[in-house]
């Protein structure tokens, strides 16, 4: 039994480790996908300006 409880406590350490990894990755696409519009936004208005 404290074997199996040291298994399951190891084994939600790591899930606990992907998710976040999961969630900095994640959070890392949006910040490249909000600076992509920024600059698309950006050259919007230098095409406009011209």
């Amino acid at each position: 039994m404290v074997e199996e409880n040291t298994n399951l406590s190891a084994r939600l350490e790591q899930l606990k480790e992907t998710q976040d990894v999961d969630f900095l990755l994640y959070y890392a696409k949006v910040v490249q996908l909000g600076q992509f519009r920024s600059s698309v936004l950006s050259v919007d208005n230098i095409s406009a300006e011209i």
